[in-house]
Formats: structure tokens, sequence, C-alpha cells
């Protein structure tokens, strides 16, 4: 599925138009036969990856426990547990990741924690941030070891044609 080509149908959406569409994505993400499919494919020790909408990223945990709801993960990077959504567990491999084509402007969708990414500052100087908390209006960096909060619509992605992150001797990427 191309994340990108529907969020750019919904940008003519109205509110209320998304709500009503977010109430029936929710009955489907409680529906238990879709769970059951996803269920059957998974085993108590598997390693699976699943979106995290905190970091807005993919993220590997270990199964630890099927619920009937909900599942109990291990978190392979700092070993704590959750329970997530059976929904949130990405069976298939599918790319998460939302692009545009735009230069600068990223949206909310678009950026992930941990993320390096680059910006103009007021004297035209090009900057590079490590993306450290996703608020309503502004993404708080960390440039330089200070802390930047800057505008969704002046930030870029700090990559090359080939997806290299740039800049990546500056920071220490997790």
């Amino acid at each position: 599925m191309n994340y990108t080509s529907i969020l750019e149908e919904l940008e003519n959406a109205t509110l209320f138009d998304m709500y009503r569409l977010l109430h029936a994505l929710n009955n489907e993400i409680e529906n238990p036969d879709k769970i059951r499919l996803i269920k059957n494919n998974l085993r108590v020790g598997q390693i699976v990856s699943h979106y995290n909408n905190k970091y807005n990223r993919l993220e590997d945990v270990e199964i630890i426990k099927l619920n009937k709801t909900r599942c109990t993960v291990k978190q392979l990077s700092d070993e704590s547990l959750w329970d997530i959504l059976y929904a949130s567990i990405n069976i298939n491999n599918v790319d998460v990741n939302i692009n545009t084509n735009q230069e600068y402007g990223l949206k909310k969708n678009q950026i992930s924690i941990g993320e390096i990414l680059k910006f103009l500052d007021n004297d035209n100087n090009i900057k590079y941030g490590k993306v450290i908390r996703l608020n309503q209006k502004s993404v708080t960096l960390l440039v330089n070891n200070e802390k930047w909060r800057v505008g969704y619509g002046i930030l870029s992605k700090s990559t090359d044609i080939d997806g290299t992150v740039i800049a990546d001797d500056i920071f220490l990427i997790k």
C-alpha cells in the first residue's frame, strides 16, 4: 500500500471525512477475523517489527505472549516490555515510509525520532540535527548539543540519492 498517495488523496478531505474514516479503520483493526490471521503467523520467541506510533518508525521486538487482542513484546533496543496491538505488527514487511518529492517542507508523518534532518538557519547556513521530539507545529532537534525547535515547513531529509545519511559523522546514530 502506498501511504504517500493515500495521504495525498486525503489532502482535500474534510476533518469530518477523516473522523468518519478513523472510526471505520478502528472497526477493522478490532476485527477478530483479521486479528486471528495475524496471530496464526506468530509464535512466542519470534522476532518481528512493529510500527511504534510514538517514534513514527518500525522497531524490532520479540514476541513474549500472545493475548486475545494484543500481544506482549520485548523491545530489542532496551528490553522493555510492551503490550501492542496485533495491527501494529508489520507481518508482510511493508515499507512504512511516507515521502514527497519536494526539497523542503516535511510533515509529521514523514519524520521519525532519531532521524537526521537538515534546515537553513536565519543566516542561511545549513544545519543538521537529530530528531528528539515531534511536536504539533515543530520538531525538536539536537544540533551541536543544543535543542532547536524548527517548523516542519523548513525541514528536509539529509540523505543523498542512494539514501545514505549525510552528516552521519556528526551524530552517533543508533
